[in-house]
């Protein structure tokens, strides 16, 4: 089992992380070894910002997430129903899945209920179909009441794939719940983020998450590694990441966009710039800016030996959307989260 740094009580500016973490674990490509997939089961995304945002807008509504080294590494919903606490968005992200997150996870979570909501009961929805994740529950001291409903496709939460997809409730009395694992509530920290004062900038996690490119060119981002350092201090307006090329890598691919500027600055090694100007060599004290809507698209090459390291700032303007002229894809920024589609308008 791995460790969970901390716990915090979600706020505005973890809500897009979050649904980005939700929607990989839960929606991933069909057939993907994530634990909590449904890909086979229900089609869409699974949540969105707006969402999010309801869920944290309510009275006696929580989302709680775990971080290690400073990534997200789970959530999980808890919200006040008369004498019950429903649980709910319970997901591990897909490379920390299999480690003990979700066990840690849970405990935590019922014991935060416990203090905050003192429920007589915790109460979950899963999918019928989802036989493993029953288990997982079962395990844990819930069991299956027989209350079975629909699929609640009104809820915004995906579309079935099966023509009559289940849902089944499972119960659990909350004095039933396992204090003697040693996960204090009181760790919790409430609304908070843990922003440091100054930080090493290579000492910052890279990102969980490689890309969030859908596949076949999610692979194509295999040897980039980023950094986010804007984030890390909780700036919202613009995003200031640290990025490693290795030898071969490719920043992105060959893009433009059309509300969002792009700016980068060398620190080391020598990337080529790939443009509708063509090729040009960059060395370190080099930069470059890319003015939104001007439809030139570029990308960064290391066709070196030798890691290239670069500052990559960008604005979040909302109703981007991005252009990718070498490859059948297309992207827009909606609910503060990418949304990729086939150039045909086809979702992937």
């Amino acid at each position: 089992m791995i460790k969970i740094d901390r716990f915090q009580v979600a706020c505005t500016a973890d809500l897009a992380q979050i649904a980005s973490m939700v929607n990989l674990a839960y929606r991933p490509e069909s057939g993907s070894s994530a634990w909590t997939h449904e890909s086979d089961l229900v089609d869409g995304c699974r949540t969105n910002f707006d969402f999010l945002s309801e869920l944290i807008s309510k009275s006696d509504s929580t989302i709680i997430i775990g971080f290690r080294n400073n990534s997200l590494v789970g959530c999980i919903h808890l919200e006040k129903e008369g004498r019950d606490c429903h649980l709910g968005l319970f997901a591990v992200h897909p490379n920390f899945q299999g480690q003990g997150i979700g066990k840690k996870l849970l405990v935590f979570a019922e014991q935060f209920a416990q203090k905050q909501y003192h429920p007589e009961n915790f109460v979950m929805t899963v999918l019928s179909a989802r036989h493993e994740l029953i288990e997982f529950y079962l395990r844990r001291g819930y069991r299956r009441t027989g209350v079975i409903g629909s699929y609640p496709i009104s809820a915004g939460i995906g579309t079935p794939k099966l023509l009559d997809l289940k849902t089944e409730m499972l119960e659990k009395q909350s004095t039933h719940s396992a204090p003697n694992l040693h996960i204090n509530a009181s760790r919790i920290l409430m609304n908070k983020p843990d922003i440091p004062v100054a930080a090493m900038a290579k000492e910052v996690s890279p990102r969980t998450t490689p890309s969030i490119y859908p596949q076949p060119f999610a692979s194509r981002m295999v040897g980039r590694e980023k950094r986010a350092l804007g984030d890390l201090f909780g700036l919202s307006n613009f995003g200031v990441n640290l990025t490693k090329l290795a030898p071969e890598a490719g920043s992105a691919l060959r893009h433009a966009h059309s509300k969002q500027d792009e700016f980068i600055y060398i620190l080391q090694g020598s990337p080529i710039l790939i443009s509708d100007d063509g090729e040009t060599p960059l060395f370190p004290g080099m930069c470059a800016g890319f003015k939104a809507g001007t439809g030139n698209a570029h990308q960064l090459i290391n066709r070196s030996n030798e890691d290239v390291y670069y500052l990559e700032v960008g604005d979040r303007s909302a109703g981007d959307s991005v252009q990718y002229p070498d490859d059948d894809l297309q992207a827009q920024f909606i609910n503060q989260q990418w949304q990729f589609a086939h150039k045909d308008g086809s979702p992937y």
